[in-house]
């Protein structure tokens, strides 16, 4: 346990001395999420019930950890897509949670009936959607997903959507082949996909979760209310900040942190958040550059960070491998 402590001490804090490389121009495709509020903040409940709508489909699905690169303060929204050979549907997912053995999840919001988007398959994007993913939170290959094509040729697009979008049938059979890996089988009829009506009692309880997450509630300039994680005056900040996809856009800034902070780390190891922190002190020694993007393809690339995070997330299934060997031995 010791050593697995020291080796993400060690991992995290050289690569970071190394892993800031200089970003190039990119193609940002049109599901990239170009206005830097959406990536902190998700459209209030109150929208659905003002749009008059009358169901919502909620489903939950694996984050990979490419993703914490994007996240600020702790938490993160990032776009998701998906499409029935015909028509597309658009929407948003953010962190919600992690598993009992270390996985991040990330929960995705549609104001459709489950009925409407049964057959549809689901693909999971980063926020300028350089990158994208399975709905079990495997990368789809860089020479499978070119964003510029995916924009562009039709024929490429519904081909990416067919070989590795995710439909809900799928997505459940991947949730109960993930509780077998563990030991564990789901009882017949549980789903990860809920459609809720609004105006129930499940309405209730689905807007207290989004309000217990994201406790801030900025008012936009045409009368919109959000959720966000951040606080007001801090959403403030982030929500008209550069994306940096081709500026001068740099990722950190004087004081601020790695944005690694989840608390099941720092709960499990009080060595793992000391590694964040350092490296966090590391870069900022190296990098005088204001922090001006939470983007994947900024100028300097957060992407080049990704390996520390999958480090990371790997030992702390290590350390939750060895917490279960150590209850189940007792």
């Amino acid at each position: 346990m010791k050593r697995l402590r020291m080796i993400i001490l060690f991992v995290f804090v050289v690569a970071i001395l190394f892993g800031c490389a200089t970003g190039r121009d990119k193609y940002i495709p049109d599901h990239a999420m170009k206005n830097p509020a959406d990536g902190v903040s998700i459209p209030h409940p109150v929208e659905a019930e003002k749009a008059g709508t009358k169901k919502i489909t909620t489903f939950t699905f694996f984050m990979n950890p490419d993703l914490w690169v994007e996240v600020v303060g702790g938490g993160g929204v990032w776009p998701i897509l998906g499409s029935d050979g015909e028509k597309e549907f658009r929407s948003y997912s953010w962190m919600s949670g992690i598993s009992h053995w270390g996985d991040f999840l990330l929960q995705a919001s549609f104001q459709k009936t489950i009925q409407e988007i049964a057959y549809v398959k689901f693909i999971s994007y980063n926020r300028d959607a350089g990158w994208a993913y399975k709905l079990n939170g495997e990368k789809i290959p860089e020479d499978k997903y070119d964003p510029k094509s995916f924009d562009n040729d039709p024929e490429y697009r519904k081909k990416v959507f067919s070989e590795f979008g995710t439909n809900f049938e799928e997505l459940d059979a991947c949730w109960k082949t993930y509780f077998r890996s563990h030991g564990l089988n789901l009882p017949e009829g549980i789903s990860s996909v809920k459609e809720i009506e609004l105006g129930t009692k499940e309405w209730e309880t689905y807007k207290q979760k989004v309000a217990s997450m994201m406790k801030s509630n900025p008012k936009m300039g045409n009368g919109e209310i959000r959720s966000s994680f951040l606080p007001l005056e801090e959403f403030k900040k982030v929500a008209v900040e550069n994306p940096g996809f081709n500026g001068g856009s740099r990722f950190v800034k004087q004081g601020l942190n790695i944005p690694l902070l989840a608390v099941p780390f720092a709960s499990t190891s009080i060595i793992i958040a000391a590694a964040a922190s350092l490296a966090g002190d590391v870069a900022r020694a190296g990098i005088n550059d204001d922090y001006s993007s939470y983007y994947a393809r900024s100028t300097v690339l957060r992407i080049g960070l990704k390996d520390n995070f999958h480090t990371i997330v790997n030992v702390y299934k290590e350390l939750l491998r060895e917490r279960d060997r150590i209850i189940n031995e007792r």
